[in-house]
């Protein structure tokens, strides 16, 4: 297979462009001994897991004596003004590249999975960047992302607060998801109101059903009248235990707000008994760590016999039994976040009053995190026409521990820096594919085989 050309590498990190972006939010205003770009790299290709002020003024990058000082009084709103416009252009680079394609995705134009993740900052910053709450939680960033996984690109990302529930964020999400695209989210964004609102653009969703929600069915009264008209009624899912016995159980039902509602394929998957009783210990446990006179409800504890997924697709878009399977594509955003906290280090911060520092390093090591992406990206798309998976984490990996090399060849020139990029790319599209277990098949398998399976 071909390596990406070293066109490809220089785009990322243009020198010019970057020191003019520099320039443009007032970051730099004249020449100094510290340029906008070797500032970022600076950061960027940090060495250690955690960046302090005498490491940066120690960097490579500067060919005279910079003091901490010096360091310190860069982390201004104007840098952060200027790595976020470096972060977004990078981010909107446009590749060309092969979809993934099974016949299971054609019914969709895309598959946009979202979640969020935080990062835990000291607690003496939790006025600027207020947590949810608690001691482990009184400080931290939130950071959204949206994955397209029919292109393996990160389409979206923003940071918020801690604070701001993944519920209210759903309302920026609806401009980010368009016709004929299935969303598949986690359980705090399966809001009435953003279903509502995807299912009347033409949008799919999936996701789990949340167990405090209300169920209904449609059926026919008749009044004094004698018109007969149509009505709502709750359905009870512990009264019809006994039609959803089987391992895997479909039903059309409706769920809604006031006068506005959504027909809902509704699909029950019988949980084993171990399982089962399980997660009614973990409930009752959580309950009572809660509130040590509270007990677990017992209508909650009886449905968690069954993994309950509700979906607005029809069965020829998405077959009932692949639901589960197509669940599990959800994981790859929860790969994505594994990687960046545990090989690039996003959640590491020395950092205890400067707020404008907190955003620096964090976008300049998600600059770093989506050049990776869109390697990943690129040779993914690649690799999916010889029926290979490339690993994330392994590529990832790989190049943290070649970031040394990087730096140096940095140094050199863009076209050195393009060039040992390219190497590495070759080096993962060698070393980094996918081991296929006969006990642990990857989420692609699991899909294609089912729809075998069930054809």
């Amino acid at each position: 297979m071909k390596t990406p050309p070293i066109s490809f590498f220089k785009n990322f990190l243009s020198v010019n462009e970057i020191n003019q972006l520099a320039k443009e939010t007032g970051f730099i205003v004249r020449v100094r001994k510290i340029t906008g770009y070797y500032f970022l790299m600076s950061v960027m290709f940090y060495l250690g897991d955690f960046i302090t002020l005498r490491g940066l003024s120690e960097s490579s990058f500067y060919d005279k004596d910079i003091t901490r000082g010096a360091i310190s009084n860069k982390f201004t709103k104007n840098s952060v003004n200027f790595v976020e416009k470096v972060f977004y252009s990078i981010l909107d680079q446009k590749l060309h590249l092969t979809k993934i394609n099974t016949k299971q995705f054609e019914h969709f134009k895309d598959i946009k999975i979202v979640d969020s993740t935080n990062i835990f900052l000291k607690n003496s910053l939790s006025k600027i960047f207020p947590g949810a709450g608690g001691k482990k939680n009184s400080s931290s960033v939130k950071v959204q992302l949206l994955y397209s996984y029919l292109n393996s690109r990160i389409s979206f990302i923003e940071l918020t607060n801690g604070n701001i529930p993944d519920q209210k964020y759903t309302i920026n999400l609806l401009s980010l998801i368009n016709k004929k695209e299935l969303f598949i989210g986690d359980l705090a964004y399966m809001v009435f109101n953003f279903l509502y609102l995807l299912n009347k653009k033409g949008a799919y969703f999936l996701g789990r059903h949340n167990l405090s929600r209300v169920l209904y069915y449609k059926t026919k009264v008749r009044r004094k009248n004698g018109i007969e008209v149509e009505i709502f009624k709750k359905f009870d899912i512990i009264k019809h235990k006994e039609e959803l016995q089987k391992n895997v159980t479909e039903k059309f039902l409706y769920i809604k707000k006031k006068k506005n509602y959504i027909q809902v394929r509704v699909i029950f998957f019988k949980t084993p008994e171990n399982i089962a009783n399980n997660r009614r210990r973990n409930l009752k446990k959580k309950a009572r760590n809660n509130n040590k006179s509270k007990k677990a409800n017992k209508k909650r504890l009886g449905l968690l016999d069954w993994s309950i997924f509700i979906t607005n697709t029809s069965n020829e878009q998405l077959d009932y039994k692949m639901i589960h399977n197509f669940y599990r594509i959800r994981w790859n955003i929860e790969l994505i976040f594994k990687n960046w906290k545990s090989i690039l280090k996003i959640n590491n911060s020395t950092v205890t009053k400067n707020e404008h520092r907190v955003k620096f390093e964090l976008y300049s090591k998600l600059i770093f995190a989506i050049i990776i992406q869109k390697i990943y990206q690129r040779t993914s798309s690649l690799l999916w026409l010889k029926n290979k998976e490339l690993s994330l984490y392994k590529i990832t990996d790989l190049f943290i521990r070649k970031r040394h090399e990087l730096q140096i060849s940095l140094l050199i020139s863009i076209d050195k820096f393009a060039a040992t990029m390219r190497n590495i790319t070759k080096k993962a599209i060698k070393t980094c594919i996918k081991e296929y277990q006969k006990s642990r098949k990857t989420t692609l398998q699991i899909i294609n085989l089912a729809i075998e399976e069930y054809r």
